[in-house]
């Protein structure tokens, strides 16, 4: 078992997340996404193991993706504040010799010593933390010329089903928005604390574009998976969610007519370089 050792750490994401349905219905990360890193991380090899910490890991998909396509030695360390997250993380991997250690803690305090990591990856996480308080403490764990990666997916669209997208646009931002929620930004926007830091330098950004085939019940399980929605699910009692969720699907199909349509994806990804 992963256990939290401050009851506050984690609250307000608990409240937010279902780790059964990351399970279920998120999926890996695709591999083109991590290849920018490769010249950027060979020099750091020599002759030991990569360092790597996953900050905000969730289910642990961030690590899985990367450990498809780094074939070098490396060691991950995963941490994040939700400890029934890091338990399926801890599930999944099991005994995997390139996973190091597993840790309930927030990006606020890093249970780790100064200088310890060559990489931070930070996947679909960055909004939910703290940046100022954040940034400098994966400052003071990362080693000199040490990297940080953070990157996201937008939600998917369909080429071709404009009028889907419209729908599932238009009931993120009313029935299905929390009542306290307040436009985050784009990821360029939330990552511009690390090109005015004194501390980093931006050397990479890219766009990754991968298509998926979805059925009505698979895309409804996209969306449930969404913190969003799962934040309004809580306003509501367990027939109300039952019926909700029986109402997603069946207006997903009246969209997709019983069928499976393509649905883009875009990742958006940021390298960061800590100065020596």
């Amino acid at each position: 078992m992963v256990s939290c050792t401050n009851a506050q750490i984690g609250d307000q994401l608990s409240s937010l997340f279902s780790s059964s349905e990351y399970v279920l219905y998120r999926f890996e990360y695709p591999e083109i996404l991590f290849q920018s890193l490769r010249s950027f991380l060979s020099p750091a090899l020599r002759n030991a193991k990569l360092s790597v910490l996953d900050l905000g890991c969730g289910t642990g998909l961030v690590t899985e993706s990367f450990l498809k396509f780094y074939s070098a030695p490396v060691l991950v360390d995963l941490v994040d504040p939700d400890s029934e997250m890091l338990n399926k993380a801890k599930l999944h991997f099991g005994s995997n010799p390139s996973v190091k250690s597993f840790h309930c803690a927030s990006s606020e305090k890093i249970p780790f010593p100064d200088q310890t990591f060559d990489l931070v990856l930070i996947g679909s996480a960055w909004h939910w933390m703290k940046q100022e308080i954040s940034l400098k403490e994966i400052e003071r764990v990362l080693k000199p010329n040490g990297l940080v990666y953070i990157f996201e997916y937008q939600f998917p669209k369909s080429p071709e089903l404009l009028e889907l997208n419209h729908w599932i646009r238009i009931q993120f931002n009313t029935e299905w928005k929390p009542s306290n929620q307040t436009p985050r930004g784009s990821l360029k926007e939330l990552t511009d604390l690390w090109r005015s830091s004194s501390e980093f330098s931006q050397i990479f950004s890219g766009n990754v574009a991968q298509q998926r085939d979805h059925h009505a019940s698979e895309l409804g399980g996209v969306i449930i998976s969404q913190s969003r929605y799962q934040h309004y699910e809580q306003t509501r009692s367990e027939a109300e969610r039952v019926q909700g969720r029986d109402d997603l699907i069946r207006n997903l199909n009246q969209f997709l007519k019983e069928d499976a349509a393509k649905f883009d994806y875009l990742y958006e990804g940021f390298l960061f370089k800590k100065r020596i």
